[in-house]
């Protein structure tokens, strides 16, 4: 019974047909394999080029934030020094010796009319705040737009999560700032108002400073921003 088992099984395997069903189920199964193969290495090629594109979108980022910031930090030392010098009655009076250093940090702020010396340690400064100075500090929208089309693709479910969890938060940090760009901006735009009124003046200057360091805190995550994409693998 066993000798003509293994007969019959010997029989099959060395017919015509036998071998030909094998290989054809091989020649699938191989096409099969070499096809995923392909398939993934297309899509981890595109995976790579596309979080290319994200770490481009954040350089750019980076780069108008810090321009921004700079001229924000600029702005916000030259007008609290401006009116630091103003006294109880909004009169610009500072020591004589110091008109030069006065002219220079308030030189985009300040059209000086007249200078009357009260006597030989102090100089009244009679002027106008020049407004146009603003258009320096046009609010800036840090973008989001690659990261957004790179979640909506493929690619997301072959990206590991401690990457996607790490861009979310760079991401999310940064609509923080952008929302706290608009609301400062809002403010600087009726600037003009807060001159006489200490206490709006004194919390639109808590605004600024509370922006400056939240700016800051965004421009350092950018500066490490390597050590987060070494989790993208690229």
């Amino acid at each position: 019974m066993s000798s003509n088992f293994f007969k019959k099984i010997r029989s099959i395997v060395q017919s015509n047909w036998f071998v030909t069903l094998f290989s054809t189920m091989f020649g699938v199964v191989f096409a099969l394999l070499l096809t995923n193969t392909c398939e993934r290495h297309t899509l981890n090629r595109g995976k790579a080029e596309a979080m290319q594109r994200v770490v481009e979108e954040l350089e750019q980022n980076q780069a108008r934030l810090t321009s921004y910031h700079r001229d924000l930090e600029r702005g916000y030392n030259a007008l609290t020094y401006l009116f630091s010098s103003l006294n109880d009655d909004n009169e610009l009076i500072i020591p004589a010796d110091q008109l030069e250093a006065f002219k220079e940090k308030t030189d985009s702020l300040v059209t000086i009319d007249s200078i009357i010396y009260l006597d030989n340690d102090r100089i009244e400064i009679n002027g106008e705040m020049d407004y146009n100075f603003r258009s320096q500090l046009i609010v800036v929208s840090l973008s989001s737009v690659i990261w957004k089309s790179f979640k909506e693709t493929a690619f997301l479910s072959i990206t590991k999560f401690e990457c996607i969890t790490n861009l979310e938060f760079v991401y999310e940090f940064q609509e923080i700032v952008n929302q706290k760009n608009k609301q400062w901006a809002t403010r600087f735009l009726g600037l003009e108002g807060f001159i006489g009124d200490i206490e709006r003046r004194n919390s639109f200057f808590n605004l600024w400073a509370e922006l400056l360091q939240t700016q800051k805190g965004l421009l350092e995550i950018y500066d490490d921003s390597r050590v987060i994409f070494e989790s993208c693998s690229i």
